[in-house]
């Protein structure tokens, strides 16, 4: 499991991640400046692939994980995750990729692209 990259945008306007390839599962860092976070999974794969993130243990966690099936050649783009749903004690989201099947991948997806964007509190 790997953590996202950040780059520094604009100051006082967030920053992003760089569009890395998919994995089984990776993690999505949550900073103290930045309690807002939107991920966009590019899917340019001959199949369908879901992307679920698995809930945290904040005070929302009983919501359960979040999962969506996007489709191949789709970009879908998840608008602010609730850290208080998804983040867990160590300021981790955990986001999992399976195939259409169901069954995990192994390694990383080089068809399946993932970029974080992270927005502070305030713009």
């Amino acid at each position: 499991m790997a953590d996202s990259t950040k780059i520094q945008l604009l100051e006082n306007a967030g920053v992003l991640s760089a569009q890395e390839n998919g994995a089984a599962s990776q993690t999505l860092v949550y900073d103290t400046g930045y309690d807002r976070v939107v991920v966009e999974i590019e899917n340019t794969d001959a199949l369908p692939v879901t992307a679920t993130f698995v809930a945290g243990n904040g005070m929302a966690a009983s919501k359960g994980d979040l999962s969506q099936a996007i489709t191949n050649t789709q970009t879908f783009t998840f608008a602010e995750l609730e850290s208080d749903r998804f983040k867990d004690a160590d300021g981790k989201v955990t986001l999992n990729l399976t195939d259409d099947d169901g069954s995990a991948f192994s390694g990383t997806i080089t068809n399946v692209k993932v970029r974080v964007f992270y927005l502070p509190k305030a713009l």
